[in-house]
């Protein structure tokens, strides 16, 4: 064999070990993504409650953000796209309570790049998404973390809230 196989090789054993140890972790293990987050939560003296229910917010942040994907991104595109999208989230889930509030967000978000229409379509666009595909899901996005794990592979955690009506 020569050196270029031996890499390989190496490459697809060291996968296969991680892989190993990704599945004999319990089900309840953090991943790289939530020790971060839990982290930064309890340096900000916030309660950290762990999600074990069916439905996980990171899950439907990652398909919220779907359509404006590529497979070009890296780990700083995806950063961004997942800021932009938990903005345009947290907007147009607020919005039935303060329609003001969603304007100040939305003007915000003009403000990214000024005189550029298609920063606040694509707000727009985000905003019906999240009104058409995720409207029963009423918590907002507090933080997230993302680490890369190999390849194209990222891990995701999130902190959300809930909007307590008053």
């Amino acid at each position: 064999m020569g050196i270029i196989e031996n890499r390989k090789k190496a490459k697809k054993l060291k996968e296969a070990k991680r892989k190993r140890e990704q599945e004999a972790l319990p089900e309840g293990s953090f991943n790289a993504a939530r020790i971060a987050l839990r982290k930064r939560s309890d340096a900000k003296g916030m309660i950290t409650i762990e999600n074990h229910g069916t439905i996980k917010y990171s899950d439907l942040l990652s398909e919220f953000i779907k359509p404006i994907l590529s497979n070009d991104d890296n780990y700083d595109s995806l950063k961004s796209k997942l800021s932009l999208g938990v903005q345009a989230w947290n907007a147009a889930t607020i919005r039935h309570h303060d329609e003001e509030l969603f304007q100040q967000k939305r003007g915000e978000f003009e403000k990214i790049l000024p005189g550029d229409t298609e920063i606040v379509e694509l707000f727009d666009e985000l905003v019906n998404r999240k009104k058409e595909k995720f409207a029963e899901f009423n918590r907002v996005f507090v933080d997230f973390e993302v680490k890369k794990k190999q390849g194209l592979e990222f891990d995701l955690s999130v902190a959300t809230e809930i909007i307590i009506e008053e």
